[in-house]
């Protein structure tokens, strides 16, 4: 798995713990109040056994928004691109690399 940034913002990690929810990669296991009143309260998850090696793990993100892989210098372009085909930025990327982690999607 990557390693997380310093910064990396609360909301980011929750997209990712979404991702991986939504992808059957983790499930949910129980929730406990934070041990400060303000605080949003822990919440706790496992990895699903026999999912551990999946090929997804390798491009969480990618597997649910291929087009995510053009990064941000190449994304304007690409946009512009898909929009000309009249296509989806995923679909396009899908169909420039059809060997994509994308094709695993779960």
């Amino acid at each position: 798995m990557r390693e997380v940034k310093n910064k990396t913002s609360y909301s980011s990690v929750r997209r990712y713990f979404y991702i991986l929810e939504k992808l059957g990669l983790i499930e949910f296991v129980r929730e406990e109040p934070s041990k400060r009143p303000k605080l949003a309260p822990r919440r706790y998850y496992k990895l699903i056994i026999g999912r551990e090696d999946h090929p997804a793990w390798a491009h969480v993100q990618v597997v649910t928004h291929p087009g995510t892989r053009f990064g941000g210098a190449r994304y304007a372009g690409k946009l512009e691109e898909a929009r000309r085909l009249r296509m989806s930025l995923d679909d396009l990327a899908l169909r420039e690399d059809p060997s994509s982690p994308a094709k695993e999607r779960v």
